[in-house]
């Protein structure tokens, strides 16, 4: 006989009221105000928004006296990746910093199949001369030969 996981944890779900707090969290009530309101996680509030189709807003800057510029750590919203790419926080969220400054350069936004390409390959160099545009297949291009002898150690 076969255990039915929906059968037995059929107690344990937690029926929202997906269409209230959608209304509530359109009219401005935080995710965090919500959740203990309805004693609940955000992820689960968080579910119940997409199941409503509701798109959440960008996290606000927290108000405080050693928030944003006030914070002696405070480096003008913009912070380094593991990878060695930059981030700059903006009222939609963080962005890429290169992706931004081609958009800048171009005096439009990129479309998702636009690529902005390092030439000197140093991702921390968001200089604009030092930035180009390609299509994801011209990058790969441009990086496959690279990327084949790291992989299989040709042309050492």
């Amino acid at each position: 006989m076969r255990y039915d996981v929906a059968k037995h944890n059929a107690e344990r779900v937690i029926a929202l009221p997906d269409a209230e707090i959608a209304a509530r969290y359109l009219s401005g009530e935080t995710l965090a105000e919500l959740a203990v309101s309805y004693g609940v996680s955000r992820p689960t509030l968080a579910k119940a928004l997409d199941r409503e189709g509701v798109q959440r807003r960008a996290a606000r800057q927290r108000k405080g006296r050693l928030s944003g510029e006030a914070n002696p750590a405070w480096n003008g919203g913009r912070r380094r990746r593991k990878d060695g790419y930059w981030l700059v926080w903006t009222p939609e969220g963080e962005r890429l910093e290169h992706r931004m400054v081609m958009e800048r350069h171009l005096g439009r936004k990129l479309r998702d199949d636009e690529i902005v390409h390092h030439r000197d390959e140093d991702k921390g160099n968001n200089d604009p001369s030092n930035l180009e545009l390609m299509s994801q297949t011209d990058h790969a291009r441009l990086h496959s030969p690279a990327m084949h002898a790291a992989r299989y150690g040709h042309g050492r």
